[in-house]
């Protein structure tokens, strides 16, 4: 009888794409946690240092108006915005929380120099995030008189002249 040696494998191993699903999967998840394919430049987001808040500014671009605040109601960090008035070319912040749903909305009087109204601005603030880490803050306006919405970037909305 003739007997030659046969090498035999005996394995319940398919193949290689089992792991190439897991791998792609893991890539995909990793990709989204850091990257967005639909981003724009990220906003600029110049205070850190409270991971509970977004930043968002109001912007006075009228050159001879002056923005006084007369409501200011919502989710804010504590302990919260003060009553103000926005000089001509200047600007105010806002921390807004990042907890589910939060918003917040700021009331103005843009007023003449000597007090007189010549119009309003009410700014509806809220937040969104990409990935699961980075938020940032969304603000919108809608004016009265003879003004106008600017929107510089996301968390910036500036007042001007019509």
């Amino acid at each position: 009888m003739n007997e030659s040696a046969q090498y035999v494998s005996i394995s319940n191993y398919k193949g290689s794409l089992g792991i190439i699903l897991v791998l792609f999967i893991l890539l995909v998840i990793v990709t989204n946690v850091f990257f967005s394919p639909f981003q724009e430049d990220p906003p600029q987001d110049d205070d850190l240092s409270t991971l509970g808040s977004v930043s968002i500014d109001v912007k006075n671009g009228t050159g001879s108006y002056l923005m006084t605040s007369t409501s200011l109601t919502g989710d804010f960090e504590a302990p919260g915005p003060s009553p103000h008035t926005i000089q001509p070319g200047g600007r105010y912040n806002f921390q807004l929380l990042t907890t589910s749903h939060a918003s917040a909305i700021a009331i103005y009087n843009i007023t003449s120099t000597n007090g007189v109204r010549v119009g309003g601005a009410v700014i509806t603030m809220s937040w969104a995030s990409r990935g699961i880490v980075f938020k940032y803050g969304v603000a919108n306006a809608t004016v009265t008189g003879p003004f106008k919405v600017v929107k510089e970037d996301a968390p910036i909305v500036r007042i001007d002249n019509a």
